[in-house]
């Protein structure tokens, strides 16, 4: 009975030994919105589908069975939205393991950069298509998803180039139509469209002016760049609520005169070469500070959009409110109390916590007269709250009514969970 009895502890202490040496391994399926646009009254997402997988003798996670698709919703149906959506793809497949932080973008071993050329190129221009880019030398195959065929397929536009944009010092305009990169001496700006670079000797003049400046100047090298897609306006807005070492609201200098950062912006306006100094008053609901979200051209004028203490705004270059929205905190919040939830954080506390959105897409639809706002992958983390995963945010703000509307749609009625990972419902393959 005692060598059963030994017999049988080795076994469990080699069991265990072999679960050690193996690390534990567990995998959880995961859903990720890669890209957005709105179109009219349809929401156009890419999703993808994967398998993250922990150790627990590892500080590292690795992400495998990537499959991507492209999830077409209809905003103005009240259908549940496994009834007013189509699902297409995949759009590609890529099943090998890659690191965690090589999903997310940066490579960092042979293996993640063969996951990285093996993953085409998928994203959605200014106009809301969808298009695949095919290396082909040294330039690159555009090409379209053409939605209204049945089935879907692939069509090809035109050659193109890819521009390398600066990870730090490139801004897009308000659609995503133009790319500044202001790293090198003399900026190039690029129509995404094409690739193409265009000469625009003002902007050009215009953003190596604020570059110097902000080398001196630490509250402009902190501030935020706004870009019309009429490429008339650059406007740079300090982030509003800095202070000093010696306590004093963030200054900036312009011709000589100090601003305070809180109140004031700045706005180059094409053609003249010097920047002008704009008030932005940012400073509102009880001291709380806005921050800015977007430049659009409105009914023929650039409008800063901002807010705080759920309000979004909408101002003028003068600092005249133009549009103010009813408080979004009437919305359903993002984040929800979890179990663990620290005892000092007071429900007050909580609340403010629970009002705030983080925006990933601001679209300007300007024949409907509404702003469309997009949330779906929260970037900020506490251990004492959960977010609500797997669900995309779609705000529309009619400014011009005052009117808000809301709608929350949960990717799982589209994506189904099993075997370990989430399959698309009813998906449509994509002709060859």
């Amino acid at each position: 009975m005692a060598m059963i009895i030994r017999f049988l502890f080795l076994c469990v202490m080699c069991g265990l030994h072999m679960i050690v040496l193996a690390g534990c391994v567990s995998g959880s399926p995961k859903l990720t919105v890669r890209d957005s646009r709105v179109v009219g009254n349809e929401l156009r997402l890419t999703v993808e589908t994967s398998v993250s997988h922990s150790t627990f003798t590892s500080h590292g996670s690795t992400v495998s069975d990537v499959a991507s698709y492209c999830v077409l919703v209809d905003l103005k149906s009240s259908t549940p939205l496994a009834h007013r959506s189509r699902v297409i793809g995949p759009l590609y497949n890529y099943t090998a393991e890659r690191s965690d932080m090589a999903y997310n973008g940066v490579d960092f071993t042979e293996r993640d950069r063969q996951a990285r050329a093996a993953t085409p190129r998928i994203f959605f221009d200014d106009l809301g298509e969808l298009v695949r880019l095919k290396a082909a030398g040294a330039r690159y195959q555009r090409e379209q998803l053409d939605f209204a065929s049945r089935p879907p397929r692939w069509q090809a536009v035109d050659m193109q180039s890819l521009p390398a944009l600066s990870l730090w010092r490139t801004i897009f305009s308000s659609s995503g139509r133009w790319a500044m990169d202001y790293e090198l001496d003399v900026p190039h700006l690029y129509d995404m469209r094409t690739g193409e670079q265009k000469a625009d000797p003002w902007l050009e003049a215009a953003f190596i002016d604020y570059r110097s400046r902000a080398r001196t100047n630490g509250t402009l090298a902190n501030a935020r760049l706004w870009l019309n897609d009429d490429l008339t306006h650059l406007v740079v807005t300090p982030l509003a609520g800095f202070v000093a070492r010696d306590g004093t609201p963030s200054t900036f200098e312009n011709v000589g005169r100090q601003f305070n950062a809180d109140d004031y912006a700045l706005d180059y306006v094409r053609p003249d070469s010097q920047s002008r100094v704009v008030p932005t008053h940012f400073g509102m609901d009880g001291g709380t500070h806005a921050l800015a979200g977007g430049l659009f051209m409105i009914n023929g004028e650039p409008l800063l959009l901002h807010g705080a203490s759920g309000t979004a705004n909408l101002s003028k270059l003068n600092g005249e409110t133009a549009f103010h929205s009813p408080r979004l905190t009437d919305i359903p919040g993002r984040i929800r109390s979890s179990k663990g939830r620290n005892s000092r954080l007071s429900d007050e506390e909580f609340e403010k916590l629970a009002s705030v959105y983080h925006f990933q897409k601001i679209f300007d639809q300007p024949e409907s007269k509404r702003l469309v706002f997009l949330e779906y992958d929260p970037k900020e983390f506490t251990p004492y709250i959960n977010f609500v995963w797997g669900s995309v945010d779609v705000i529309a703000w009619y400014y011009q009514e005052g009117r808000i509307e809301y709608q929350r749609l949960n990717l799982k009625d589209v994506f189904s969970s099993r075997s370990g990972r989430y399959h698309a419902s009813n998906a449509e393959d994509i002709a060859e």
